[in-house]
């Protein structure tokens, strides 16, 4: 039985992601790439270079899943791979320029779908909308 003071928005927010990741996907399977592959290469677009540990936060996935993510980027040459200079043992990931003539064509995909999904929300709802969700966030981090 649900508590009378639960809102149920985690479900909303699961469906709404669900469905949002679904048609992501299927877009990006036409590129070759997957949804966590194209996580991790706009993180390298707007940080340059990056750890394992950092693409998997940003991606929302384990560091072993990265692991097998960013080996199969560096495999069909998307990355490469540097010794960290501050520590033996990490390593970073920057991106190649076959990785930034793909990346253009998948924003264009993601942003299509993007701007469908909120087709008949106001500008100004958006951003309501992305103020909650940054709320949300912050009130889910701070416990």
């Amino acid at each position: 039985m649900r508590f009378i003071d639960t809102l149920g928005i985690s479900h909303k927010l699961k469906v709404v992601e669900h469905e949002l990741c679904q048609r992501i996907e299927a877009e990006l399977a036409k590129l070759g790439l997957t949804y966590p592959q194209y996580a991790a290469l706009s993180y390298l677009e707007e940080k340059t270079m990056a750890t394992n540990a950092e693409l998997a936060r940003n991606s929302a996935v384990t560091p072993q899943t990265m692991n097998k993510i960013t080996q199969n980027l560096e495999r069909d040459g998307f990355i490469t791979r540097l010794k960290n200079s501050e520590h033996g043992l990490k390593q970073d990931f920057r991106m190649k320029p076959k990785a930034e003539r793909i990346l253009c064509d998948a924003h264009a995909l993601v942003n299509e779908i993007e701007l469908k999904t909120a087709s008949r929300i106001s500008k100004k709802d958006i951003k309501k909308l992305e103020q909650l969700l940054d709320k949300c966030l912050q009130n889910l981090n701070s416990f």
